[in-house]
């Protein structure tokens, strides 16, 4: 990575954040200890980031509903800012998740998967880079990568139970899994972007970050509410329904493996994405759907969170019939009488010859 050599600033931040020793688990509650919200620079006293490569032209930054927005004209440049969780001797956490939603205006070229934006992870045996553009997601070496992405914020997940195997994943849809087994002495997670390379880069670059969180794998979350609320849903509601909206009563994650549908009759609708909401608090998810509730059935959503399944079960109506009055059956009746009789009249037999 290019530093340039008059715009490297850093500030040294203490943030004594492991004070609390957090259960390793395989459940994907979120024992929640750094959040960065976008709703001021991360280059601002008091939001834990050291500044590693600057803003500057080429580049603006600013903030937008709540967004912190990175944008570069025609000669983009390296952007990072750092956050140091732990150092030697400070103890690293026993496990530990990444979460950040962002969206660029960039799609990937043909000829690089390293020239938007990027978010790193050291800890413990682990090095790893997400590298984003609007379209795709790749890894650190272009392995492994999510593609086909829709231009909008996407959720973002790096995942670790132990410090050497880990999990990257866009949306709840898991992209790459190994295990990495070196030896820092930094626990850190850095963002930023590149502004593009010279030649590959479409047009101007902007990437908008919702929010950068750090924590830690619990247990023991549970589910307290779902909208639509569990029940009875008529067909004009189950037509809307694209995705279900699940709160829980602390920070708390699902994979989409994590989520099974069954229905008492009928294809049940697919899962295709779990994520946040714009600006979403870290207990509430929304759970994407593909394919409509089959009618006449109900439909039941269990979530395996680690401690037990959870399930909400939705029942959708049979569409309604109109009713017929007894008039108009006999109107109907009538008709066909008529109809009857008009066609017996025009099938005579044929007359013999003479």
């Amino acid at each position: 990575m290019h530093h340039g050599g008059g715009k490297r600033m850093t500030r040294t931040v203490g943030i004594g954040i492991f004070a609390i020793c957090a259960l390793a688990a395989a459940a994907r509650a979120d024992g929640l200890f750094f959040s960065y919200e976008g709703d001021v620079l991360p280059g601002d006293p008091g939001t834990g980031f050291d500044i590693h490569d600057a803003c500057e032209p080429d580049c603006s930054e600013h903030i937008e509903n709540d967004h912190y927005v990175l944008e570069w004209g025609t000669m983009g440049d390296v952007v990072q800012f750092s956050l140091t969780i732990s150092e030697d001797p400070e103890p690293a956490p026993e496990s530990m998740w990444v979460e950040w939603r962002f969206r660029s205006n960039q799609p990937v070229p043909t000829t690089s998967n390293t020239c938007d934006a990027r978010l790193t992870v050291v800890y413990r045996g682990i090095v790893e880079i997400a590298q984003m553009f609007q379209d795709a997601v790749f890894d650190n070496v272009g392995t492994h990568s999510a593609l086909g992405l829709t231009p909008e914020f996407h959720t973002y997940r790096f995942e670790s139970p132990d410090g050497q195997n880990f999990t990257l994943s866009v949306d709840g849809v898991i992209f790459k899994t190994d295990a990495h087994n070196s030896s820092f002495l930094v626990t850190a997670v850095s963002f930023g972007g590149e502004g593009g390379c010279p030649g590959v880069r479409p047009q101007p670059v902007r990437n908008e970050w919702d929010y950068v969180r750090v924590g830690t794998l619990g247990s023991g979350e549970q589910l307290v509410s779902a909208d639509p609320p569990a029940g009875n849903l008529t067909p004009a509601q189950a037509n809307q329904l694209s995705s279900i909206i699940l709160t829980f009563d602390q920070p708390a994650y699902l994979y989409v493996n994590d989520i099974t549908v069954t229905t008492t009759g009928g294809t049940p609708p697919a899962v295709t994405a779990a994520r946040r909401l714009d600006n979403g608090a870290p207990e509430v998810l929304e759970v994407v759907l593909h394919g409509p509730l089959p009618p006449g059935e109900t439909t039941t959503f269990t979530f395996d969170t680690g401690t037990g399944p959870q399930s909400v079960s939705y029942f959708r109506e049979q569409p309604e019939v109109p009713a017929t009055s007894a008039w108009g059956l006999a109107a109907m009746g009538f008709l066909a009488l008529i109809l009857s009789f008009f066609l017996l009249r025009g099938r005579r037999p044929a007359e013999r010859p003479q």
